[in-house]
């Protein structure tokens, strides 16, 4: 679950994905260096849609800026959605599609294709997270 390397380090926690709205939590900690840092606050998860705040505190920088649209969270299974429109330059785009997010199980699909050059391709398959 851990890539390696220095860039853009991704780790999204199965641990954190609990109930119907799917909790998510990106940890911040594996993400290493300037390039997009990326934190998505559990804390701010709440009741049965899923509210999501990207601290934009932890994203340090000109490049990697990570919108979370509030309006693609909806109902009991907390829909994420992270706009790669808002992440510039070469360094990990990320693209959560929310299309993968389905039901009371919150399935994360980080999409490979989005993440460009050598720097920390990431795929985090959406067919392992289930459940808790």
């Amino acid at each position: 679950m851990d890539i390696r390397h220095n860039w853009g380090l991704v780790y999204v926690s199965s641990m954190h994905i609990r109930h119907n709205w799917g909790l998510v939590y990106v940890s911040s900690m594996h993400i290493r260096h300037n390039w997009g840092l990326v934190y998505v606050s559990s804390m701010h998860i709440r009741h049965n849609w899923g509210l999501v705040y990207a601290s934009s505190m932890d994203i340090r920088h000109n490049w990697g800026l990570v919108y979370v649209s509030s309006m693609h969270i909806r109902h009991n299974w907390g829909l994420v959605y992270v706009s790669s429109m808002h992440i510039r330059h070469n360094w990990g785009l990320v693209h959560v599609s929310s299309m993968d997010i389905r039901h009371n199980w919150g399935l994360v699909y980080v999409s490979s294709m989005h993440l460009r050059h050598n720097w920390g391709l990431v795929y985090v398959s959406s067919m392992d997270i289930r459940h808790n």
